[in-house]
């Protein structure tokens, strides 16, 4: 399965598993070119890949860089870009592993038997 199938029918179950045709109104292409993605004859455009992004919560960095895979036609293009995304996987974590450090962290609820401090005006 390429990446652009995989991320076609993820859309499409966290959908609640719309049809073929729903999924290409909801990316704005056509019917045929979503089964040309399932086929596997093509790949995700960069603009598309991003629109599925959105469309799943996901980082729209990593969905191009996964799609464009999709399009490599050498062992050696598909290094490149497996490198790149490792990369940016790994600067994406990083980031992230930082802002929790640096983020407060939460004052512990007060226990609920004790009753609440101050004035409550309703």
């Amino acid at each position: 399965m390429t990446n652009t199938q995989a991320y076609l029918e993820a859309l499409k179950a966290r959908n609640g598993g719309i049809s073929d045709y729903r999924a290409s109104i909801n990316l704005g292409v056509t019917r045929s070119t979503v089964s040309l993605w399932k086929s596997g004859r093509t790949s995700m455009s960069m603009s598309q890949a991003e629109k599925v992004a959105e469309a799943l919560d996901l980082d729209p960095d990593i969905v191009i860089l996964e799609t464009q895979l999709d399009r490599c036609k050498s062992p050696e293009e598909s290094a490149v870009w497996k490198r790149i995304l490792k990369r940016l996987s790994s600067a994406s974590a990083a980031a992230l592993a930082a802002l929790f450090l640096i983020l407060p962290t939460p004052a512990p609820a007060a226990p609920a038997s004790q009753p609440a401090q101050g004035i409550c005006i309703m």
